[in-house]
């Protein structure tokens, strides 16, 4: 799994997710890598 930042620009009362969109769709596409599994404690 490749390396992933989150960028964030902080003003007085305001975070700002500069890449939000990015980290949005990378995530996504590495869940449906684990869609449909079952994990238990054993496993």
């Amino acid at each position: 799994m490749g390396d992933m930042k989150v960028l964030v620009q902080q003003q007085a009362g305001v975070i700002d997710f500069s890449n939000f969109d990015s980290i949005k769709s990378e995530l996504s596409a590495k869940m449906e890598e684990y869609k449909g599994f079952t994990f238990t404690e054993d496993s």
